[in-house]
């Protein structure tokens, strides 16, 4: 017998309704276990008007093969000590900033996804872009920089890679406007020096740039290298001690990209007495500075270096640096 009228329709509507909450359901399960959707795998990288870089791939839309695992950030503790903070007055005992750093790759995977290893198109694209805006910041807003954003960018530096794992970087939050002052003074000293090794054109052009951003930069550190750390117990050191150096010249790159990511910029002032500045300091004798830096919001947003812009060097071609024996 034919079911009534007002019977057919509502079983009718029912399945329709079943039928779309399994398609509804099944989208995520039908989507690809890896990779990039396909609409995001091409995306240009976007630099958005507060200077951070747009994701071109979102924790949503980068599905890697292991599982995600997020982490509330009250649970990141901070316990071991890596950095030295030379907020006190000189001679005085300086404080200490702790930064876990298994606490910390936890945090850097909660932001994300815990992560395969293994990186597609859309961010390697994105990545030269990150390489291709770094800039040397030299103008600063004197906006304070989260402090969350700079302790990011200081684990980014902490694991950088170092001969014989010593990880010999040392940092020196300089906060006190006594040896700011000090600082600025000679660099100031150190810049009419370097001046008057000029002539003529080239003595202008050097005169009418900005080389440093000392007074207006929210954040200043020193970075130094312990000599004579045990820490890696001096494996790969011993015919070529300056690989010391040189690792924390990696860690300096690595603060330098993370800081742009984040819309942050760094500026390193090379235009002062590095014995001055050790002293003036206070830190152990076997600490070598290694680079003074600025941190702060750019003012201005620039592709190009500022010194190809204002005239002082251009940037070779990369055929000049290669060569084959």
């Amino acid at each position: 017998a034919m079911a009534p009228k007002s019977f057919r329709c509502r079983c009718k509507i029912s399945v329709s309704g079943i039928v779309f909450l399994l398609l509804a359901s099944g989208l995520d399960a039908a989507r690809p276990a890896t990779g990039l959707r396909r609409s995001h795998a091409s995306r240009p990288a976007q630099l958005s008007r507060h200077g951070r870089f747009r994701p071109a791939v979102s924790s949503r839309e980068f599905c890697p093969k292991t599982a995600s695992v997020k982490m509330q950030p009250s649970r990141i503790r901070r316990v071991r000590d890596l950095m030295s903070v030379a907020s006190a007055a000189p001679g005085e005992p300086s404080q200490s900033l702790n930064i876990d750093l298994e606490a910390e790759k936890v945090a850097l995977g909660s932001e994300t996804q815990m992560h395969s290893g293994k990186f597609e198109v859309g961010f390697r694209d994105e990545l030269e872009q990150l390489f291709l805006w770094r800039r040397d910041v030299r103008r600063f807003k004197t906006d304070p920089v989260d402090p969350k954003v700079l302790q990011k960018m200081l684990f980014h530096a902490c694991i950088a890679p170092s001969v014989g794992n010593s990880q010999p970087w040392r940092f020196v939050m300089v906060e006190t406007p006594q040896l700011r002052t000090k600082i600025l003074k000679n660099f100031e000293q150190a810049n009419n020096e370097a001046l008057e090794g000029y002539k003529g054109e080239r003595a202008q052009t050097y005169a009418s740039l900005k080389l440093s951003g000392l007074t207006d930069a929210p954040v200043q550190v020193a970075v130094f290298c312990e000599k004579d750390t045990s820490t890696g117990h001096g494996l790969g050191r011993k015919s070529m001690p300056e690989t010391l150096d040189y690792s924390v010249v990696s860690a300096i790159q690595q603060l330098w990209l993370s800081g742009r990511a984040y819309g942050v910029g760094v500026g390193w002032v090379s235009i002062i007495d590095p014995e001055y500045v050790t002293k003036e300091l206070d830190v152990p004798s076997n600490w070598k500075l290694i680079a003074y830096l600025c941190i702060g919001y750019p003012v201005e947003e620039h592709m190009d270096p500022e010194l190809v812009r204002f005239g002082w060097q251009e940037r070779l071609n990369m055929d000049k640096f290669m060569h084959k024996r």
